[in-house]
C-alpha cells in the first residue's frame, strides 16, 4: 500500500515520530531515533533533509549548524564528510534502505536556505526523485516542504512520487494550492486550521497533519476537527491523550 493510501484508509489518527524520536538520550533523526519512535508505537516516521555544499541528501534538522555543532553556517556550505566529522549524518539513501527493511513509511521535511541556495535549490528534485526511484522507495515516503516550488518539481519528475506541503499561512484557497503542485498533504500547525478548511480538503482527497504537537489542549482539538495525522517527540504519551479524550489513536 502506498503511503497516502495508507493515511486515508486508516480507522484512527496516527502519529507520527518527529525528527525520529530523538529523546532520552538518542540523536534526532538518526536511525537508533527512529527505531526508539516505533518502539513508543510511531505509526510512521517524520524526518528533515538538506543538501550538502557536495550534492549529497542527508538528515539534519536545525538550519543554522551553529544550534548543534561548532560550525557555522549551513549544511550546504559543507561537504558531507566535513559534516560527519561533527555529527552522526544519516544519508537519505542509508534511511530508505533502513526503512525498507523495517517496512516503515516515512514523511521526508525537505528545507532549503533560498536566498543563499541558487542553483543547487534546482538540482534537488532530479536528485531526490532518482535515489527514491533507485531503491524502489516510492510507495513508503511523502516529501514535504514549505518551498512549492521543489514539490511541483519532484512531482513533474516522478509523478509515483505523494508530495505534501507546509502552509505557513492559510491561503484563501488551500484545495486549488495544493492542487496546483500536485500535493496531496497538507501540513499546517491546527492553530491555523478549522473545520471547514479541513473539510474542504478531505473532501478533494486530500489528507491533513495537524503538524508537530506536545500541548495536550492542541492535540485533543486535532482530534475534534478531524485532522488525520499528528507528530510528536513523545508518540505514546500523544496517543494516550487523544484516546484519554475518546479518539481513535
Amino acid at each position: 500500500m502506498n503511503i497516502i493510501d495508507f493515511f486515508r484508509q486508516s480507522s484512527h489518527i496516527l502519529i507520527g515520530g518527529h525528527r525520529g524520536c530523538g529523546v532520552d538520550g538518542y540523536v534526532e533523526n538518526t536511525i537508533p531515533a527512529f527505531e526508539e519512535g516505533l518502539r513508543r508505537g510511531a505509526s510512521y516516521i517524520e524526518l528533515d533533509l538538506q543538501m550538502t555544499k557536495d550534492d549529497v541528501i542527508v538528515v539534519f534538522h536545525d538550519m543554522q549548524l551553529s544550534n548543534k555543532t561548532e560550525l557555522t553556517g549551513y549544511i550546504s556550505d559543507f561537504t558531507y564528510e566535513e559534516l560527519r566529522a561533527v555529527w552522526p549524518l544519516e544519508t537519505l539513501e542509508n534511511v530508505l534502505e533502513w526503512a525498507k527493511r523495517k517496512n516503515t513509511y516515512l514523511l521526508l521535511e525537505l528545507k532549503f536556505v533560498v536566498m543563499d541556495m541558487g542553483e543547487k535549490i534546482h538540482r534537488f528534485p532530479a536528485l531526490f526523485s532518482d535515489i527514491v526511484i533507485r531503491h524502489g522507495a516510492t510507495d513508503i515516503i511523502l516529501p514535504f516542504s514549505a518551498e512549492h516550488r521543489v514539490i511541483r518539481a519532484i512531482k513533474n519528475l516522478a509523478p509515483a512520487i505523494r508530495t505534501g506541503l507546509i502552509m505557513g499561512i492559510t491561503p484563501c484557497d488551500v484545495v486549488t494550492l495544493m492542487k496546483g503542485s500536485g500535493a496531496e498533504l497538507c501540513v499546517s500547525y491546527v492553530q491555523q486550521m478549522d473545520s471547514d478548511i479541513i473539510a474542504s480538503l478531505h473532501a478533494a482527497g486530500m489528507v491533513v497533519s495537524a503538524g508537530i504537537q506536545s500541548d495536550s489542549y492542541v492535540i485533543r482539538r486535532a482530534g475534534s476537527l478531524g485532522c488525520d495525522l499528528i507528530e510528536s517527540d513523545f508518540p505514546d504519551e500523544t496517543a494516550k491523550i487523544l484516546r484519554n479524550a475518546g479518539y481513535n489513536a
